[in-house]
């Protein structure tokens, strides 16, 4: 990637505030995980992955936090949390942009 490319992508990337969650429990609920996350701070959106044609979850979700900031922090203290007996992992979420 050139360095042209990169300057846009990182124009055009909001991922340093949407935080990668794994490890989720399937019995957890939607609540649980969100309660977990915002321990750290309000949770501005959250997505929970699951499955298109039976509808279960997959165990990871994705939480949009205010700012950089707060992701991080949510990466730092979320690593390792508890959440019905399994240690949460994650991450910031990476988002690829796709070149024209």
């Amino acid at each position: 990637m050139d360095d042209d490319a990169v300057a846009v992508a990182s124009a055009n990337c909001r991922c340093s505030r949407m935080v990668y969650v794994g490890n989720i429990a399937f019995n957890a609920s939607e609540e649980e995980a969100r309660g977990a996350c915002e321990l750290i701070s309000p949770v501005l959106s959250m997505r929970l992955a699951t499955d298109a044609a039976t509808g279960k979850r997959k165990g990871y979700a994705f939480m949009d936090y205010a700012d950089d900031a707060k992701a991080q922090s949510a990466c730092r203290n979320l690593q390792g949390h508890l959440l019905r007996v399994r240690p949460l992992r994650v991450g910031l979420a990476i988002t690829h942009v796709s070149s024209i």
